[in-house]
C-alpha cells in the first residue's frame, strides 16, 4: 500500500495538470476564435463603410453633374429667352417704323391701293437704315 500511496500523489498531480492544461488550451482556442471573429467583423464593417462612402461619393458626383446639366440647360434657356425678346423687340421696332411711315404716306395723300409707291422707296433710304440701326442698338442694349 505504501507503493500505492507513493504513486497516488504524482498521478493526481499529473491528472490535475492534464485537466488544467486542457481547460487552458480550450480557453486559448476560444480566445483565438473570438479574436478572428472580431477581425472578420471589423473587415466586414470596413468594407460596408467603404461601399457606403463610394455610393455616397457617386451620388454626390451624380448630383454635381446633374446640377451642372441643369445650370447649362438654364443658361441655354436664358439665352433662348434673351434671343426671343430681342427678336420681338426688333420686330416691334420694324412694325412701329412701318406704321409711322404708313401714317406719313397717308397724310401725303397716298391711298391704300398705291401705298406701296410710298413705302417701298422708303426702305432704300438712309433714314430707314438709320432708324433700323437705332432700333437695333436700343433692343440689343435692353436685352443683352
Amino acid at each position: 500500500m505504501e507503493k500505492l500511496n507513493k504513486l497516488t500523489l504524482p498521478a493526481t498531480i499529473l491528472i490535475a495538470s492534464i485537466i488544467l492544461g486542457g481547460f487552458y488550451y480550450a480557453s486559448q482556442v476560444n480566445k483565438q476564435r473570438s479574436i478572428e471573429k472580431q477581425q472578420q467583423i471589423d473587415i466586414q464593417t470596413k468594407t460596408a463603410a467603404d461601399q457606403a462612402k463610394a455610393e455616397q461619393d457617386k451620388a454626390q458626383q451624380d448630383a454635381i453633374k446633374q446640377g451642372e446639366a441643369v445650370k447649362a440647360e438654364q443658361a441655354q434657356t436664358d439665352q433662348q429667352m434673351k434671343q426671343e425678346r430681342l427678336d420681338r423687340c426688333m420686330t416691334q421696332a420694324h412694325k412701329n417704323y412701318v406704321d409711322e411711315r404708313t401714317a406719313y404716306c397717308l397724310q401725303e395723300g397716298y391711298t391704300l391701293e398705291n401705298l406701296d409707291k410710298c413705302l417701298l422707296p422708303a426702305y432704300k433710304t438712309k433714314e430707314f437704315r438709320d432708324s433700323q440701326e437705332h432700333a437695333q442698338a436700343i433692343c440689343v442694349e435692353l436685352f443683352k
